[in-house]
């Protein structure tokens, strides 16, 4: 009898835990999957999977099937594009022998993610993002890992600068937005996609005439998606990335002034109930785990120095030119799709605003977009030097 009630009051537990999180999620609007992207980086395979409202989810391992399992409780397969994501893992490669998206309302309704590797020696790193709510996964093959690690290089960081001159150097140069993306749009007609291009280009050219390999992302009005920018700064082998923008708020015409960004360290290297690793493999390697935590760290911090010479570039140059009421608004942390998928260090800059009318007339000058792009050239060559 003791022993039956005892049950009883183990299942009666189970079940209102489930019911306690479907309560807690149906309290708040039906969540959906909203993105679901594979970005294919040198090191490793990026998954990125961006949710309409705040994510619930409980991750499995299985290491004797090479599986990996995640659940997400209080959905079902309306709430996720089913052929995109399982397509989106499937074009990771080899590593992946199959995809699997299934649904079971037993004990209760939850949709269940089940990836099969066809390796046995894959390490993931995942990491959960809040406003917007995002879950991103990197998936490490172990002795690729080990090799890096033996020769003393992060992998995520920039390549040896002391074995490069100028020449040898690989910038990207991101023109922001582009074809049928406008971007953001102000005074005297100007569209972002236009002058970031412009900006680019000047920059390209700077860079170009003082012996940098420098690369466009675009040379034209064309559309690019982010995953496209970021993939073409690995077949291109870049050391690193840097992504021009225009601001704009409409509801508030005084806004004005320069700023830029880099990865937000905090959220990616976040406590252990928003981030941390599974191993396929068995022992577990917690050394290589906190090597490619080093490593990822290393490079946000390469990515705000980046990010400070660009922009205190930028400010100098201006002020150097006596150019009058120059709003400085910082160098800040952002989880900006574009920094999030980047290996190498990566800024994006806001050039200013064109939604305020004095400094949209500024923008749609050629004279000053040129003080602009040598201010960026300026602080590119800084961190080059420093580095060297």
């Amino acid at each position: 009898m003791e022993k039956r009630f005892i049950n009883l009051l183990y299942f009666l537990l189970i079940n209102i835990n489930f019911l306690n999180v479907n309560c807690a999620v149906r309290t708040r609007a039906i969540n959906t999957l909203k993105t679901a992207e594979v970005c294919k980086n040198r090191f490793a395979p990026h998954l990125f999977l961006e949710f309409t409202d705040t994510l619930y989810f409980e991750k499995n391992i299985y290491p004797e099937k090479n599986q990996l399992e995640l659940v997400f409780p209080a959905m079902d397969l309306n709430n996720f594009k089913e052929k995109n994501i399982v397509k989106e893992i499937k074009s990771i490669g080899d590593i992946i022998k199959s995809v699997e998206l299934s649904y079971s309302s037993i004990p209760s309704p939850r949709v269940i993610l089940t990836i099969i590797f066809s390796v046995t020696d894959i390490l993931i790193r995942w990491s959960k993002l809040e406003d917007p709510s995002r879950l991103v996964i990197d998936f490490f093959r172990k002795n690729e890992l080990e090799k890096l690690q033996n020769r003393g290089k992060g992998i995520l960081q920039a390549q040896n600068f002391e074995q490069k001159n100028n020449k040898d150097f690989r910038i990207l140069v991101d023109a922001g937005h582009g074809g049928s993306d406008f971007g953001a749009q102000g005074f005297f007609l100007l569209k972002e996609k236009d002058l970031t291009l412009d900006i680019a280009r000047r920059v390209h050219n700077e860079l170009k005439k003082n012996g940098f390999n420098v690369y466009l992302t675009r040379n034209d009005d064309q559309t690019l998606t982010l995953k496209e920018r970021n993939e073409l700064a690995g077949q291109l082998n870049a050391d690193l990335f840097v992504s021009i923008h225009v601001n704009a708020v409409p509801s508030v015409s005084d806004a004005s002034g320069l700023e830029s960004y880099f990865l937000n360290p905090q959220d990616l290297l976040a406590k252990k109930r928003r981030g941390g690793f599974l191993f396929i493999f068995e022992p577990k390697d917690k050394k290589l785990a906190k090597f490619a935590n080093e490593a990822l760290k290393n490079n946000i911090d390469l990515s705000e120095k980046l990010a400070s010479n660009i922009h205190m570039g930028m400010i100098n140059f201006l002020n150097d030119k006596k150019v009058s009421n120059v709003i400085d608004k910082g160098v800040k942390k952002n989880d900006f799709r574009l920094l999030l998928r980047s290996e190498v260090p990566a800024t994006l800059i806001e050039v200013g605003f064109v939604t305020n009318k004095k400094e949209a007339k500024r923008l749609s000058s050629p004279v000053y977009r040129q003080m602009l792009a040598i201010g960026i050239f300026n602080g590119i060559e800084k961190y080059i030097k420093d580095r060297s």
